[in-house]
């Protein structure tokens, strides 16, 4: 397993919130560098169906650096409470895949 990949990740957030996840890559040598990776993707599941998906190439999410900014808003999570798959993948025209982490998205049921 190379020491880039994290699984197992556990991320929460409230049902219906904006909120940003923000995941902070390590740089090569020991992690893996997101110079030149031309896709960006982090997904999330709720009982094994997409619920949502944010891409660099739709601009759905941003990149700086080493530093993936991925915005909820409301209809990301609305609706969704409970435990969700999540996994966050980068790839480029090579083609190279690298699944870079992964776990799972507790979304808290709202109570306002």
């Amino acid at each position: 397993m190379a020491t880039y990949l994290k699984t197992d990740v556990e991320i929460t957030r409230q049902e219906g919130d904006t909120a940003d996840i923000v995941f902070v890559v390590e740089d090569a040598p020991t992690g893996i560098s997101l110079t030149g990776f031309t896709e960006i993707i982090f997904a999330a599941f709720h009982r094994g169906t997409e619920i949502f998906r944010k891409t660099l190439s739709g601009a759905t999410l941003s990149v700086l650096s080493q530093t993936i900014t991925i915005p909820l808003l409301v209809a990301d999570t609305k609706g969704y409470a409970g435990d969700c798959d999540w996994e966050l993948e980068i790839s480029n025209s090579t083609p190279l895949v690298y699944t870079i982490a992964g776990g799972t998205l507790i979304i808290k049921k709202e109570r306002i």
